[in-house]
């Protein structure tokens, strides 16, 4: 089976059942009702969907059950007199035979004269899939870098909940500015550009002095951080930094090891990184001017990729056994010191680990095939459930990094 990702928009309108009390001149509340369409593009839908059924259900109150009409890539449906309050909502789809493949089931708040939608994903669970449903949230843009069937690295933006796949430029490393009106993006291994979205306009920046990768804005340095070689020996890699137009690199520390992936909190002027200095992988921190270096996290696998989440409170990293037998999400309390762990290892190996700007999810990477450009994105709550595979059949592998705010 594909995988499935499908919006419901809900339009809710008031009416008022005319009673005694009205007649009299008393406006009753609770006696006002609503009304739901349901409105639902199945344009990527499998095609072994035949028929969809919902069903609005709460205590004291009968079962609300409704078909779908479904004509061409769209199925709609419309549902009348529906007391406001907290009702339960599930939806089925059915196969030729009647048979529910997919379901999905929420609570949801139906107040009158407000819009809302209802974002439904397929989860690959052990063979099976389910849907995922959600109701009322924004969907957050991400951009991050992927390959083409021609291998080319290609800039692209993604929604979290799975839709709005788009392929924008030629490049690499790209991470937002300016809300999102503006991204910065390395072509080459050396070219600075900035790519205006609305306008769709590329502006070449700068140079830099030195291969560089895994660009990425920092707040509290009002810099972009990477990491680069130098030219004579590409066996190591170390922390640098430049203005937002690409000026002034600096080199934050030299040394015979490998720094990776620098990322700063908004809290503070530390750079976490992860670096092999000590045999494996683990998580350092240094300031700026090169001062202080720490091992800030010493955990018995390769740990990779920190990230933090909007707040800075907690730090996020990969942890993988050498084998790749072994492989963990693992979150990071920044005033606490204590850590929670959500296990892969049997699923491939994870990594670029990122929180939603809202908190609410987890945006993560998994190689589910034999070479590490199978990679796949997936999301899933920060408290484990509802894991969602976003990307299925693009016709793009090597996803990359990516960043949401």
């Amino acid at each position: 089976m594909k995988t499935l990702s499908i919006v419901l928009f809900v339009f809710a309108a008031i009416f008022s059942s005319c009673d005694l009390n009205e007649l009299s001149g008393t406006n009753n509340e609770t006696e006002k009702t609503a009304s739901l369409e349901f409105s639902i593009s199945l344009a990527k839908a499998p095609v072994e969907i035949m028929s969809m059924s919902g069903f609005l259900s709460r205590s004291g109150e009968d079962t609300i059950e409704f078909d779908f009409t479904i004509q061409k890539n769209n199925a709609y449906c419309k549902i009348q007199e529906i007391k406001p309050g907290d009702w339960e909502l599930m939806v089925n789809a059915y196969n030729s035979n009647h048979v529910i493949i997919y379901t999905g089931l929420t609570k949801v708040k139906i107040e009158p004269g407000v819009e809302t939608k209802v974002y439904l994903h397929l989860d690959p669970t052990t063979g099976t899939l389910r849907i995922v449903v959600t109701w009322g949230e924004d969907s957050e843009k991400m951009i991050l870098m992927a390959q083409n069937s021609n291998n080319e690295w290609r800039v692209i933006t993604l929604n979290t909940d799975g839709t709005g796949f788009t392929d924008i430029t030629n490049g690499r490393y790209p991470f937002w500015i300016n809300n999102k009106i503006e991204f910065i993006f390395l072509s080459e291994y050396r070219t600075i550009n900035k790519y205006d979205v609305k306008n769709h306009k590329i502006t070449y920046l700068n140079e830099t002095p030195y291969s560089v990768n895994f660009l990425r804005y920092s707040k509290s340095l009002n810099r972009i951080l990477c990491d680069f070689h130098m030219n004579y020996n590409r066996s190591y890699w170390h922390i640098g930094y430049m203005d937002l137009n690409g000026n002034n690199f600096q080199e934050v520390k030299i040394e015979d090891s490998w720094k990776k992936r620098p990322v700063t909190r908004e809290k503070d002027d530390w750079i976490y990184f992860h670096s092999n200095i000590s045999g494996e992988n683990q998580i350092h921190r240094i300031k700026p001017d090169g001062s202080s270096e720490e091992h800030f996290i010493n955990n018995n696998f390769s740990c990779e990729t920190p990230s933090f989440s909007y707040d800075g409170k907690k730090l996020i990293y990969s942890a993988v056994s050498q084998s790749n037998s072994i492989s963990k999400i693992i979150v990071h309390d920044m005033d606490t010191n204590s850590e929670e762990i959500f296990d892969f290892s049997n699923v491939g190996k994870v990594m670029y680990p990122s929180f939603t700007k809202d908190g609410k999810y987890i945006i993560y990477i998994i190689i589910i095939g034999p070479e590490d450009t199978d990679r796949k994105i997936f999301r899933m709550k920060v408290n484990g459930t509802e894991k969602t595979q976003l990307t299925s059949n693009l016709g793009y592998h090597h996803y990359a990094r990516p960043i949401l705010w």
